[in-house]
C-alpha cells in the first residue's frame, strides 16, 4: 500500500516538475521574444553594427573614415563611422555639431522622414556662452555629447589613466607664461593677468600678444617655464580644456588654473597637481607663493608627484568622440528628447542684480559675487543699450585703472568666481550669471 502511494506520488511529482519547467521554459521564450523586438523601432541591427553618421565635420575639418576605424585606431568593436548623407535611412545615430547649425537650422534633414527609433546627437565641446540659438533646437535631439559629465555622451577634454611619465620636467629658464590666442580686456582671465603683472614677470604667446607660436612649438615652449596660467575663457562647471591636460601637463609646467571652483578640478585631478586662483587673496599674494615655489626645487617638485602614478590622456580626434558613441548606446534611454535643450546647458542659471558704480571706477560698471549654494559665477556680460561712448570711454581706461578696480575687488570678495565690466556704465543692466557646479 505504502509502495504505491510512493509510486503516485512520484509519478504527479514528476508530472508537476515537468510542468514547471515546461511553464519556465514558455516565459523564458517569450522574454527572449520581447527582449530582442525593436521595441523602439530603430534601424535594425542585423550585423549587430551600429552606424553613427555624422552630418558636418566641426569647423569644417575632415578625417579619414575609410576601413573599421573605430576599431583599428581605439579598439572599439561593431562600430561604423560615414559623413555620406545618403546613408541617412540606413544609420542608426546621426550627430551634428552645434557650430555648424546654429546660424540656420534649415541645414539639419528635418524635412526627411526621420527612420522611427533614430538617435540624432546635439554635440559640442564649447562652453555654454559659446552656444548661440539654442531655443531653435527644442525638441529635436535625444543625447548629448559634451565635456560635462552630465552628458549623455560624455567626453572630457583629457583625463589622468594609470601609467607613468618616462621623463621629468626639463629644467625651466622662466617662471610663468600664458598662451593666448583670443583676448577680451572684459574677460575675467584678462583682469587678473592685468593685475598678476605688476607683481610677476609673465611672458605671453599667442595672436593676441603677436607672438603665435607654431603648432610644434608650443609644448617646447612652455617646458621652459615653471608655471602655465592655465586660464579658461569663460568659468562653467566641468569646463577644463586643453588648457590644462595639454599646454600645462603635456609640457611638465604646473598649471595656475582659473575656471571652475577647486572642487570640481579635484574632481579630475590630484589636488596638490595644480594651484588655482582662488587659493588666494589677492594677485600680490598669489606672486608671492610661485616665486617661493619657483626657488624651493623639493617644493616644486611635489606639483608632479601624481605623475608617479598617472598619466595623461587627451581626447584631440573626433573620430574617438564618435566611436564612444558605440559604447553608450545600448545603455542609453531610447525615448529621451531634450525638448529644452537651452534649459540643460544652462541649467541651474540666475542673473545676479548689479549694483551703482562704485567710487572712482571713471564710470565704469563693475559685477561680482562670490560663490553661493554650491555656485560659481560665469562672466556672460549682457548690455541692452550699449553705446558708442560708453564703449571708447571703456577701451580708454589705463592699465592702471584696470588694476585698481580688480584689486580693490579681489580683496574684498576673495572667493569671487567672475568679475563683469559693463562697458555701457549706468545706461543698461549689466548681469553676471551663476552656473551650478
Amino acid at each position: 500500500m505504502l509502495a504505491t502511494l510512493l509510486t503516485i506520488s512520484n509519478s504527479n511529482l514528476h508530472k508537476l516538475l515537468f510542468a514547471v519547467i515546461k511553464l519556465v521554459l514558455v516565459f523564458l521564450v517569450i522574454w527572449l521574444a520581447a527582449f530582442s523586438m525593436d521595441t523602439t523601432k530603430r534601424p535594425h541591427r542585423a550585423t549587430h553594427t551600429l552606424r553613427v553618421l555624422l552630418w558636418h565635420w566641426p569647423f569644417g575639418k575632415s578625417s579619414n573614415l575609410s576601413g573599421d576605424v573605430c576599431l583599428d585606431l581605439y579598439n572599439i568593436r561593431h562600430c561604423t563611422l560615414t559623413d555620406d548623407r545618403s546613408l541617412f535611412n540606413q544609420s542608426h545615430v546621426v550627430v551634428f555639431h552645434h557650430r555648424e547649425i546654429q546660424r540656420k537650422v534649415s541645414v539639419l534633414p528635418t524635412r526627411e522622414r526621420r527612420p522611427s527609433g533614430q538617435m540624432w546627437v546635439w554635440m559640442s565641446l564649447e562652453s555654454p556662452s559659446g552656444n548661440k540659438n539654442v531655443k531653435e533646437l527644442n525638441g529635436l535631439f535625444n543625447w548629448t555629447l559634451s565635456y560635462r559629465r552630465d552628458a549623455d555622451i560624455s567626453v572630457p577634454y583629457g583625463e589622468l589613466v594609470s601609467g607613468r611619465w618616462a621623463h621629468h620636467p626639463r629644467p625651466k629658464t622662466g617662471l610663468a607664461t600664458w598662451v593666448v590666442s583670443n583676448k577680451k580686456r572684459t574677460q575675467l582671465r584678462s583682469l587678473v593677468y592685468a593685475s598678476l603683472r605688476n607683481h610677476l614677470r609673465v611672458d605671453v604667446f599667442g595672436k593676441s600678444n603677436h607672438r603665435p607660436l607654431c603648432p610644434d612649438c608650443l609644448l617646447p615652449t612652455i617646458s621652459n617655464y615653471s608655471f602655465y596660467l592655465a586660464f579658461e575663457n569663460s568659468v562653467y562647471q566641468d569646463y577644463i580644456t586643453e588648457k590644462l591636460w595639454r599646454n600645462a601637463f603635456m609640457a611638465g609646467a604646473v598649471p595656475v588654473v582659473l575656471g571652475p571652483p577647486r572642487s570640481n578640478y579635484e574632481e579630475f585631478l590630484p589636488p596638490d597637481s595644480f594651484i588655482h586662483v582662488d587659493d588666494f587673496h589677492s594677485t600680490k599674494e598669489m606672486a608671492g607663493y610661485l616665486k617661493e615655489v619657483a626657488g624651493n626645487e623639493s617644493r616644486y617638485q611635489r606639483y608632479f608627484e601624481w605623475r608617479k602614478t598617472a598619466t595623461v590622456k587627451l581626447y584631440t580626434d573626433w573620430r574617438e568622440r564618435l566611436c564612444t558613441i558605440c559604447t553608450k548606446y545600448d545603455w542609453l534611454p531610447k525615448t529621451k528628447a531634450y525638448h529644452d535643450l537651452e534649459a540643460w546647458l544652462h541649467r541651474c542659471s540666475f542673473p545676479l542684480p548689479s549694483p551703482s558704480p562704485p567710487p572712482g571706477s571713471d564710470g565704469v560698471q563693475i559685477v561680482a559675487g562670490s560663490k553661493a549654494a554650491g555656485c560659481s559665477l560665469s562672466q556672460d556680460l549682457q548690455c541692452s543699450h550699449s553705446s558708442p561712448a560708453a564703449e571708447r570711454l571703456f577701451s580708454s581706461l589705463s592699465a592702471s585703472t584696470m588694476t585698481r578696480l580688480f584689486d580693490s575687488l579681489f580683496i574684498q570678495t576673495p572667493s569671487t568666481a567672475c568679475v563683469c565690466v559693463c562697458t555701457c556704465a549706468c545706461e543698461c543692466e549689466c548681469k553676471c550669471v551663476y552656473n551650478c557646479v
